[in-house]
């Protein structure tokens, strides 16, 4: 696997992967309705508009054929009521190359890349009801809040997981079988 900079070209592959990888992930869980209306042209938009904003990074993990097989993005905090310098917007990794420890290293090298940066500390939103919540507590978070969010009409909980120390080499983030 390589691991690189995302650009905007990466925009509609990683619109790909997100889809994708709610519809499987969340097939039952969340309402059908909404994993169907999901759009590759607006979620490739919504990602490319990612990179005009000033602090906006993304981390690419790409197969032996060039082929983008996982992300994660962040920036600066798309919310103020926690007081932690750089937002985990998302981290996706196709399902065909999860639980290979792809998950792990995208957040080494993001955790790096923010630190390099002269970034401290970092949240992330994640649904309460995602097989991957474990993920985030096995790379040293701890949970800070909770809060409600509409997806599809329907109320779901958020788990806010924060790190408020990073360390360059990834917060000791552990991979195993139930990684990303």
């Amino acid at each position: 696997m390589k691991y690189r900079s995302g650009t905007p070209r990466d925009a509609e592959a990683i619109a790909e992967i997100n889809i994708a990888t709610w519809r499987i992930c969340f097939d039952g869980i969340v309402p059908k309705a909404f994993l169907d209306a999901m759009s590759l042209p607006e979620r490739t938009s919504a990602y490319a508009r990612r990179f005009s904003k000033t602090g906006y990074d993304l981390v690419v993990a790409e197969d032996e054929n060039g082929t983008v097989a996982g992300f994660l993005d962040f920036g600066p905090p798309r919310d103020s009521r926690w007081s932690y310098d750089t937002e985990l917007y998302s981290i996706y990794v196709a399902a065909h190359c999860q639980r290979r420890s792809i998950g792990t290293e995208l957040f080494k090298r993001a955790v790096s890349k923010i630190v390099g940066n002269g970034g401290r500390s970092l949240f992330a939103r994640v649904l309460e009801v995602s097989p991957f919540r474990s993920f985030y507590l096995r790379c040293g978070a701890h949970i800070i809040d909770l809060e409600n969010n509409q997806i599809g009409g329907q109320t779901y909980d958020h788990i806010i997981y924060a790190w408020d120390t990073l360390t360059p080499t990834g917060n000791g983030c552990l991979a195993d079988k139930g990684d990303l």
